[in-house]
């Protein structure tokens, strides 16, 4: 434990104060016992004196209630009038002299044998009303009918039950044979005892009323006390601060001094000398300055670092903690990164245009581009395997092919092939989408080196991809994790390398067509020389076919008229594929080009890959067999469709000998169809993948199309089977008529939108419904839509708010204060009835949207706006005002509070305003008198009634936030 050091300015300090706090100590222990005094007193009349008074009224009342069942029922005969009678005896008057009973103390210290009397006395009374009530004697049959609208004093539909009432029913029942007697005994022995009994009450009552206002006299002398002694704590709690300032002013001072001079240093930037010391406290911040200027000096250091561009150089500043340290060492670490982007993008540049000079110099040879790529692409990202698949598809069966294989730094000659689908590249090359893969089996990679081998720590593989098209896969294997720049970068490259494969291939198969095209053309040469030989010999001969020409010309040349007529491509051939018919219309659509054919040419020539296909279907033909199809092929570049009609051709015995193909264009219908399913494809998708429910309606009500969602959501319930092609009207159940309303006013042309309350399965929900007619091209309404949406959850919540609105509303306008809030702009937001009187008395409107300072007197208006921008600015503050009014003064609480929204803006602010003229009053000492507006009972529940109102603002502005949010 340190000693305590006198001369410090803690050590004064601490004797000081010890001093000031034994003496506000001994006013506080007698402020509290005045205090605890004065609470025992309100406690009196709460607890005692208020509570009996409340008995002795209700006493009174059950008294009098007794007496008056019983004259009821001597009038009456009417029995009930007894049960009503005992009911008031056994539970009101019984409880009420049970509570009045709990007191004996307080009768004890005022009359002893009061409260005792009116007991016995009570007791008395009861026993003469049982008396009396035996003596009427009435039957269960006995009544007496009075008519009480003959009542002189009667009002109306009101009667008063007072003396002169009871009298004048004694007197209409007077003549009668059960009330002889009874009202002599009433009058004579009933009536003076309770009125002996009420005296009593009455006089128990005003002791309680005595005995508060002693307790109210006994209160005001214990304010007096009080305030007394606060103006003399507070005066001795200034003595002693006075002293105490000036006493320590002139020993801190000396010390601040010093330390202001170091400051002052540090502040003009420069860095001070070593440290004095000062012997008290302030030594210690002499030495956190020393601190900081060593810190400052490893700044420096930092600062001259960071421009030298070292990064990694450790230099300690604040100790890397606090907003200053923390922020050094990220700006080094934000340094150190962009100039890590800066080497990063420097190699990925660099890569990209060493492999575009790879691709440039390649560009004829897939084979040689391959393995060049692959070995400088292992290399330059530190791989130590990889391999090329490029796709060979010249054949129907597409295989993937590896083109170069390079692992452990040598070139690997292995060959292998995947078929798509199959395995990693194969899954790969079908996705179109890299794999990288981190947990690699060991019996992945075949190739091992050849000092051991070890199973690599990644796979990575590359589609060949461009505009969606793939033309090969690259697989890589790493010992080390690939990093994000290095995977981008081979996605990148990947891109390229398919589009120099695909020109590549493309040249290749240019070559070879080329060389198979002269090839082409020494046979035909060669067949050319033989057709010129048969051509000889058929001239030989066709001078003796011209005969028999002649007679089948003329129905030759009719028959060709009707061919070269029709609009169709038609032509004919014989068994051996020579073409015997060949119409205008084929002549004139392939005139010209490859596939132009001439009477007596074989029809499969020129068809190139085509010519296996088309012998095929003229070979079914040949063979008797009729049929159809639509072909697709292109012409200037745009897709066409043709449909071809294919029959054989019989000679007069029915033998086959030939065949016919006819076609015709039909791209403009095949558009339209493939145009409608696409249409068909995405209407079906909007309507099964639509969380709203949707169905569509013919003119008759029955159902064309229903979504999915429609479905599931009847599925199991009393709609189980509303599909298509059923009638709505028949599920509708007690509703059928008012839908068939809304069905016909939408197949009227009407747009309909509503929301209603909807059961299914027996569960309520809130659905909005939008029913519209749906029109032909020629404006003819042809059916209705329908689509309905769950709306429960929005629909709860507007009611919800709705139920709040109210509640806050009435909640403000039933209270006698005034309330009113604005916005940034000075605009009155909201304003509570109170608030629209008092300025409605002073002949000014006011309203939302009006500007509160336009309402305000000039003379008022800048302290006003003073205030209100105090609020604004996020401030909760209270001025008390006096106020003139007439003869009287008035005093006014003003609550200023600002109004924020869920993220802490203010956004508005709240004014408040109560009168509080008699507390204010009676804090003085004055006399109370009543001011206007002023509700004694509830000034005395002033601070109870204000916290309520203000705990229920907040809880209805929290639900109303909620509910928003929500």
């Amino acid at each position: 434990m340190s000693k305590f050091n006198f001369k410090s300015i803690k050590g004064r300090l601490i004797i000081s104060f010890s001093i000031i706090a034994v003496i506000m100590l001994l006013l506080v222990v007698v402020t509290i016992r005045q205090m605890s005094n004065g609470l025992g007193y309100s406690q009196d009349i709460i607890s005692v004196n208020k509570p009996i008074q409340q008995y002795c009224i209700q006493l009174r009342d059950e008294l009098h209630k007794s007496n008056l069942a019983l004259n009821y029922y001597i009038q009456s005969g009417d029995k009930t009038f007894i049960a009503n009678r005992e009911k008031v005896w056994s539970e009101g008057i019984r409880s009420t002299v049970d509570s009045l009973s709990t007191y004996k103390d307080f009768w004890k210290d005022k009359k002893e044998g009061l409260f005792s009397g009116i007991l016995d006395n009570l007791e008395h009374l009861r026993r003469i009303q049982g008396e009396i009530e035996g003596k009427a004697g009435y039957s269960n049959s006995s009544s007496l009918e009075i008519d009480l609208s003959t009542y002189p004093q009667n009002n109306n539909d009101t009667i008063i039950a007072d003396l002169a009432f009871q009298e004048w029913l004694q007197a209409q029942a007077g003549g009668s044979e059960n009330s002889n007697g009874l009202w002599a005994d009433f009058n004579s022995y009933l009536l003076p005892l309770s009125d002996q009994v009420d005296r009593d009450i009455l006089e128990l009552y005003d002791l309680s009323l005595v005995a508060e206002a002693s307790t109210h006299e006994q209160e005001i002398n214990f304010l007096f006390r009080s305030k007394l002694f606060g103006a003399i704590g507070i005066a001795l709690g200034l003595v002693a601060a006075g002293l105490l300032y000036f006493y320590l002013t002139n020993r801190i001072s000396s010390s601040i001094k010093l330390v202001q001079e170091k400051v002052a240093v540090l502040s003009s930037g420069n860095l001070p000398d070593n440290q004095v010391e000062t012997g008290d406290e302030l030594n210690v911040i002499l030495t956190e300055l020393g601190n900081l200027t060593e810190n400052l000096r490893n700044v420096k250091d930092f600062a001259l670092e960071v421009g030298e561009g070292k990064f990694d150089n450790e230099i300690s500043v604040f100790n890397g903690e606090g907003e200053i340290g923390s922020s050094l060492a990220g700006m080094r670490e934000s340094l150190k990164n962009v100039a890590e982007e800066d080497r990063e993008r420097n190699w990925e540049n660099k890569g990209f245009a060493q492999f575009a000079d790879i691709l440039r110099k390649h560009s004829d040879d897939v084979n040689q581009l391959s393995e060049t790529l692959i070995i400088s692409l292992v290399k330059y990202i530190g791989a130590n395997q990889g391999g090329i698949f490029i796709l060979n598809d010249d054949n129907e069966d597409p295989r993937l092919m590896l083109a170069a294989c390079y692992a452990y730094d040598r070139k690997k000659y292995v060959q292998k092939e995947v078929k798509p689908g199959e395995g990693l590249i194969g899954q790969c090359f079908l996705e179109r989408h890299s794999i990288y893969l981190r947990e690699v089996p060991d019996d992945y990679v075949n190739i091992r080196s050849g000092l051991g081998h070890a199973s690599p720590r990644c796979i990575y593989i590359v589609p060949l991809k461009v505009n969606e098209e793939v033309f090969g896969v690259i697989e890589l294997a790493s010992f080390k994790e690939l990093k994000d720049i290095e995977k981008d970068f081979v996605e990148k490259l990947a891109e390229s390398v398919a589009t120099s494969v695909s020109s590549v291939k493309t040249n290749s198969n240019t070559k070879r067509l080329l060389a198979e095209s002269r090839q082409m053309t020494e046979e035909m040469r060669a067949q050319e020389e033989e057709m010129r030989q048969n051509m000889e010999e058929l001239e030989a001969t066709q001078e003796e076919m011209r005969r028999a020409q002649g007679e089948i010309g003329k129905k030759e040349a009719n028959l060709n008229a009707l061919i070269n007529s029709a609009d169709d491509s038609i032509i004919a051939f014989d068994m051996d594929y020579k073409a015997t018919v060949v119409n205008d219309t084929y002549k004139q659509r392939f005139g010209g080009t490859d596939h132009e054919i001439n009477i007596g040419e074989n029809v499969l020539k020129n068809l190139g890959d085509a010519k296996d296909l088309w012998k095929e279907r003229y070979d079914r033909a040949l063979k008797g067999e009729k049929f159809e199809f639509v072909d697709e092929g292109s012409h200037d570049g745009n897709a066409v469709h043709r449909q071809y009609f294919m029959n054989p051709v019989k000679d007069n015995n029915g033998n086959i000998v030939g065949a016919s193909a006819t076609s015709r264009d039909v791209t403009g219908s095949k558009k339209t169809q493939e145009e409608l399913e696409y249409k068909s494809a995405q209407f079906e998708s909007f309507l099964n993948h639509s969380k709203d429910s949707i169905a569509i309606l013919d003119p008759n009500y029955v159902v064309l199309v229903m979504n999915d969602t429609m479905r599931s959501r009847y599925t199991g319930t009393q709609y189980e089977g509303y599909d298509v092609g059923k009638n709505s009207l028949d599920y509708l159940g007690n509703v059928k008529d008012e839908w068939r309303g809304y069905y016909d006013r939408a197949l009227n042309g009407e747009n309909l939108n509503f929301t209603t309350k909807s059961s299914v399965n027996n569960e309520d929900s809130y659905r909005e419904y939008f029913i519209y007619a749906i029109y032909d091209d020629h404006k003819k309404v042809i059916g209705i839509a329908c689509v309905s949406r769950d709306v429960t959850e929005n629909k709860l919540l507007q009611l919800a708010l709705e139920t709040k609105s109210a509640q806050f509303d009435s909640l403000l306008n039933n209270s006698a204060d005034t309330y009113f809030a604005i916005d940034p702009e000075y605009k009155v937001t909201l304003i509570n009835d109170e608030l629209r009187k008092r300025y409605k008395s002073s002949g000014v409107d006011l309203d939302v949207g009006d500007s509160i300072l336009d309402k305000i007197a000039k003379d008022e208006a800048k302290m006003w706006k003073e205030r209100y921008d105090r609020a604004l600015a996020g401030e909760s503050f209270v001025v008390t005002q006096e106020r003139k009014v007439k003869d009287d003064t008035l005093y006014l609480e003003i609550h200023h509070h600002p109004i924020t929204d869920q993220e802490g803006n203010v956004i508005g602010a709240s004014v408040r305003s109560r009168n509080i003229t008699e507390l204010e009053l009676f804090r003085k000492g004055a006399k109370v008198v009543s001011a206007p507006g002023i509700d004694k009972e509830a000034l005395k529940s002033f601070k109870n009634a204000d916290a309520a109102l203000v705990n229920k603002l907040k809880n209805i502005k929290k639900n109303m936030e909620v509910a928003i949010s929500g």
